[in-house]
This record gives structure tokens, C-alpha cells and sequence, in this order.
């Protein structure tokens, strides 16, 4: 845990000027950004509180990133408790908001930090307040925490190294030039799944990497690398990406070069786009991870932290992969998801299996959000 240094005296001072400056950052239930909720502000006696959580996001354009903050929301309000939002993909911008979620005296803190680095040292202040902490996606590199809930990075780059390697064998080129459209390095999950497609795909001799660039988890900056890498190598197989976004701008950039199809791509989320061009054969295999039911097991371990229960040190969501082969089978029922597709976690395969239906159904229709 990293040390920030106060005294507990100063550390409670500042904990006090700190909600002067911060209801800006305290997003209200189910609000995407800065626009200013309830907060501290209640108006409720302290003695029948409404349970408060603060859930520190990425940014919330990103599909999969709001559906974790809708499926805590709708979770919460079966409960009757509130979940204050802030998304941001800005490290400092992360920090600012447990400061002040701290100040704001919230129940609970949850937080999907894009750099865990950078947010160690507030869950350290977190601790110090008394306010548990759960890590959520990705884990801060230090600090104390209830638990950790997350899908396994390791599974999805594994699922994405797999489908890389299927298509490579399947157009026989020796070598199967791969490049890689990464986010932040910062982002220990990303490294996480990262580690685990360079793994896989480093098994086969015949598939060689050739390039790779961060780009901060910006769809603009994918775009570009996706971009320079195809020109850089001509003959380019397979981009991965480690989010969905940087896949759908690979997508774009691949049929920029008229290559749709003979350019394979992976990425990672689940997102409507992606699985639409998943069924359409123009990404060859997608990751996807089930947001709103990882929403869902956030508010029932948070009451469970509350309640005082002892929980596990992790707790697995699930993910699973799609690609163009079994995306088709489902939806036209010749066969359905099996255990081989997905790793459950705390998931039932009936639930996952009616979820990733629906949804592919949803962008086979082309009915994706814009």
C-alpha cells in the first residue's frame, strides 16, 4: 500500500476541504458524466441514510463501461440504494473522484481504474476513512480491498489469441503477420490480456507480431494505429485490439483498404457493433464480457461487504467468445453456446447463453445504439 504521508489529523482536514471542492465530479444515478447528483447533499437524517455507493468508471461512451454503471443502477434500485457515477479514461480525473466520493462520506467505493498505479494511493485514503473498497475490472496496484470482481483477463486474450490462431491456419500464410492496437499500458487488465494473447499466439511458429501501439483507449488514436500498421506491413494477417472500440476502428481502416475478411480482427468487450460485424464476417472474433450482470453482482457483494459477510478475495464474472463460425450457428439454432465457449464465473450457462443470444439477434438487425 502505498503511504500518502498525512497524519491522520491533516488527512481529515483535507478530507473536509476536499467536499467543498468536489460535488462537481459526483455524478447522480444512472447520469453519464459531470452533471452534478445527489451527493452529500441528501437531505436525509444521518440516522436513516440512503446506502451510497461511489463507482469510479472509464469512459462512459465506451458500451460495455456504461453497461456495468446500468446494471449496478438497476441492482441498486431494487434496494433502494443510490450508485454516484463518474467515468472518465483520465487517471487524475479517476483520482479526483474517490477524493471526493471520500469526502462525501459515501458507504462503499468501487472502481475500474485505468491506471492502477495512479489511483493506489487513494484507496490508502479510503482505507484510512473506513470506507471498503472493491476493485472492479482492474485493481489498483496497492491498498486494501474487499474483494476484486472481474471476468478473467487472462480467458479473453487466450479466446483472442485462439481466434487469431484458427484464422491464421485457415488462410495458411507462413508467416501470419499479426499487428496490435493496445490501450494504456498503465491499465493492468490490458497487460493482463495482452500477456495472455502474446502467449497463445506465440505457441504457433508461423504467426509473427510486427507491430503494436498504445493509444490510450482513444477510438481516434485506434484508427491511426490500425492505419500506419496495415501500411507499414502490406501484407498484414490479423489486428488484436484490446477493446472493442479499437476494434470496430480497425474494422474501419481495414475496409478503408478494401480487405474486409482477409484481414481478421479480435477485440475485446462484447459490444453491439463488434458482434455485428462479427455475424457480417468483418471481425473474425470478439471477447465479450456480460456488463449488466457484472453490474448486478457489484450492488450483491457491496451488501454483503456492508452486512459485514466474509467474501472471497475475487469473484469471477463471466466472458466469453464469439466468432463468425459460432455466432451464425446460435442464431440460426443449428447449435447452441457450450461450457467451452465461456468460463462462467458466478454466471449460470442458461443466463449467459439467453444474453449473448439476445444480443447478437440485437446486431444482427443492425438495432446497435448509435
Amino acid at each position: 500500500m502505498l503511504d500518502s504521508g498525512w497524519a491522520r489529523g491533516r488527512g481529515l482536514l483535507v478530507l473536509v476541504l476536499s467536499a467543498l471542492l468536489a460535488s462537481a465530479v459526483l455524478v447522480g444515478c444512472g447520469d453519464d458524466e459531470d452533471e452534478g447528483g445527489d451527493g452529500a447533499a441528501s437531505g436525509e437524517e444521518q440516522t436513516d441514510k440512503k446506502v451510497r455507493i461511489g463507482f469510479v468508471l472509464p469512459d462512459l461512451s465506451n458500451p460495455v463501461i456504461a453497461g456495468f454503471r446500468d446494471g449496478a443502477v438497476a441492482e441498486a434500485e431494487k434496494r433502494g440504494w443510490e450508485v454516484l457515477v463518474k467515468g472518465t479514461s483520465d487517471a487524475k480525473g479517476q483520482s479526483d473522484a474517490v477524493l471526493s466520493f471520500i469526502a462525501a462520506q459515501v458507504d462503499l467505493i468501487a472502481m475500474d481504474p485505468i491506471d492502477g498505479d495512479a489511483m493506489a494511493p487513494t484507496v490508502t485514503q479510503a482505507n484510512d476513512a473506513d470506507i471498503p473498497v472493491i476493485a472492479f475490472q482492474a485493481k489498483p496496484a496497492s491498498g486494501d480491498l474487499a474483494t476484486f470482481i472481474f471476468p478473467s483477463e487472462t480467458t479473453a486474450g487466450n479466446f483472442m489469441g485462439a481466434g487469431a490462431v484458427e484464422f491464421c491456419k485457415d488462410k495458411g500464410e507462413d508467416p501470419c503477420e499479426i499487428g496490435i492496437v493496445e490501450g494504456n499500458p498503465g491499465d493492468s487488465s490490458g497487460r493482463e490480456e495482452n500477456e495472455a494473447f502474446l502467449k497463445t499466439v506465440g505457441a504457433e511458429p508461423s504467426i509473427k507480431v510486427v507491430g503494436a501501439n498504445p493509444t490510450n483507449y482513444d477510438p481516434a488514436k485506434a484508427l491511426n494505429v490500425a492505419t500506419d500498421l496495415l501500411t507499414a506491413n502490406p501484407g498484414l494477417d490479423y489486428i488484436y485490439s484490446w477493446w472493442d472500440q479499437g476494434g470496430a476502428a480497425a474494422v474501419e481502416a481495414i475496409k478503408a483498404r478494401d480487405k474486409l475478411g482477409e484481414v481478421g480482427v479480435s477485440s475485446q468487450n462484447g459490444d453491439c457493433l463488434n458482434l455485428q460485424h462479427v455475424v457480417n464476417g468483418d471481425q473474425y472474433q470478439d471477447s465479450a464480457f456480460f456488463p449488466t450482470i457484472q453490474g448486478s453482482i457489484l450492488i450483491t457483494t457491496a451488501a454483503d461487504v456492508l452486512d459485514g459477510k466474509e467474501v472471497p478475495p475475487e469473484i469471477k464474472a463471466p466472458v466469453m467468445t464469439v466468432t463468425n463460425k459460432t455466432a451464425n450457428a446460435w442464431l440460426d439454432g443449428s447449435s447452441e453456446p457450450t461450457e467451452d465457449d465461456v468460463e462462467l464465473g458466478g454466471a449460470t450457462l442458461e443466463a449467459v447463453s439467453a444474453d449473448i443470444v439476445k444480443r447478437l439477434e440485437q446486431a444482427k438487425a443492425g438495432d446497435c445504439p448509435s
